[in-house]
């Protein structure tokens, strides 16, 4: 304050310029030890809460490890690990997935296990790298849960999922279904006096063709479509491979059907979430709808709403929250006694028209 009177005697009381540049300065001055006072009380009060804050600690430490862990599976899948974390008194975390650098799977599987994690549940594909991440995490005293498809002779604690096989024969029975149903329809369409050409059917498969679980998976589907004898001579089952190798891969693929074959497909069959999201969106865009069907997978909303428009005629889910459950519950078993089931199969459902409206996965929505 004596900066200031020493200003105001300097000044010429006439002298409008230094009246003004007097007021300038206190008003900064003022603002100045405002914005003290503000500052000084909102770290007070930041203090206050922090010391308020309490702290859970957690007895084990589980690592999630997916493809991706932002798509609604996968989401529903940690949904339902976490809560039952949280009553086993175990901390599930998705791993990894939220750095600056995009991790593969094996090499979060590297991260967990130099950071002795308690467990490791991840999202089974069967290719060699991956298959010797989960050896080498048994060797470390890591327990490792597989989950939605198994790794065979990798050392994993437990699977949680369907038997690909099993899987299969569902898409199989909801093939024949709806091929019979397009074969009527085209039959009364001509008086039945000409059963026309082939239904062409075209199952959507990963760059994994030789997977052993996608080959279990597929064997399903053909030994169920070709049980049905009244579809024998009138439907073409083919395969088309897509490249999921990166974000927009799949899209462009599944676009590449609509755009660069003599003959698109009556009926695509969708064996992930994202094929079937990509497959309806392209049969909007390229204005086959009514005429190319959709068989999906995974009931999230952008499907369900394909479902209600009679887009995708079916889609075929799992129970995801209890998948989740399920993968922390073989953990800590295994964690309490050193021993666990091998297999935990878990609950599908076809999601199709007439159930859609009603249908729920009995997910509860997190708190």
């Amino acid at each position: 304050m004596k900066f200031i009177k020493k200003i105001w005697k300097s000044i010429n009381g006439n002298n409008i310029f230094a009246v003004t540049t007097f007021s300038l300065i206190s008003l900064m001055v003022l603002i100045t030890l405002g914005g003290m006072v503000i500052f000084k009380a909102q770290f007070d009060k930041s203090n206050s809460v922090e010391a308020r804050e309490e702290y859970t600690e957690y007895d084990r430490y589980y690592a999630m490890i997916t493809s991706d862990d932002r798509a609604d599976f996968w989401q529903a899948v940690y949904n339902g690990a976490r809560k039952e974390g949280m009553g086993e008194n175990a901390y599930v975390e998705f791993f990894a997935g939220n750095m600056g650098a995009r991790y593969s799977m094996e090499e979060r599987m590297e991260i967990a296990i130099a950071a002795d994690v308690d467990g490791i549940i991840v999202e089974g594909e069967d290719y060699v790298a991956l298959r010797n991440e989960i050896v080498k995490a048994g060797e470390n005293g890591i327990p490792v849960v597989v989950v939605n498809q198994d790794v065979v002779e990798s050392g994993r604690i437990s699977f949680v999922g369907i038997g690909r096989y099993d899987l299969g024969q569902t898409y199989g029975r909801q093939t024949c279904e709806l091929a019979e149903e397009m074969l009527k329809a085209r039959d009364a369409e001509n008086d039945g006096a000409d059963p026309g050409k082939k239904l062409k059917i075209m199952v959507l498969i990963s760059q994994e063709a030789d997977s052993n679980g996608q080959n279990l998976l597929m064997s399903g589907i053909r030994e169920e479509i070709g049980s049905n004898r009244a579809l024998e001579d009138r439907i073409e089952l083919d395969t088309c491979t897509i490249d999921d190798s990166g974000a927009f891969t799949a899209e462009e693929s599944i676009r590449d059907i609509f755009m660069g074959q003599d003959e698109v497909p009556d009926i695509l069959v969708c064996l992930t979430e994202i094929y079937t999201t990509c497959a309806y969106q392209a049969v909007i865009d390229y204005n086959r709808v009514g005429i190319t069907n959709i068989i999906g997978y995974y009931d999230s909303e952008t499907i369900r709403a394909g479902v209600d428009k009679e887009v995708i005629y079916c889609t075929i889910s799992m129970d995801t929250e209890q998948m989740g459950r399920y993968c922390v519950y073989a953990l800590s078993e295994y964690l309490d006694v050193e021993h666990v089931s091998e297999y935990f199969s878990v609950d599908t459902y076809v999601v199709n028209k007439e159930n859609v409206d009603s249908y729920d996965r009995g997910q509860d929505d997190e708190e």
